[in-house]
């Protein structure tokens, strides 16, 4: 799931926060499609980079990096759809 924008940080993380698999952002380089980080959303410390990264993202235009999230279980996954379709700014 390509990540452009979260606006509903208390959500995004409340649903992560109920997830029960692994659950990870990959930075991939916009022209060359090579992955240029990985965090793991289970850390805390890696969150916070991670939305870091979401702010970057939505407000510089030339931000370079593509975001995508990853879960390990379908869950997890069915959790985070609902949160993009009803947000749908943040996809």
């Amino acid at each position: 799931m390509k990540l452009n924008n979260i606006k509903q940080v208390d959500k995004f993380l409340e649903i992560l926060n109920q997830t029960t698999g692994e659950v990870w952002i990959e930075g991939k380089d916009f022209y060359s499609g090579r992955t240029v980080m990985t965090l793991d959303l289970k850390s805390f410390l890696s969150r916070y980079v991670a939305l870091g990264e979401l702010i970057t993202a939505s407000k510089d235009p030339e931000f370079t990096t593509d975001l995508e999230l990853y879960c390990q279980n379908k869950e997890d996954q069915a959790m985070f759809y609902k949160f993009f379709n009803e947000n749908q700014d943040a996809v």
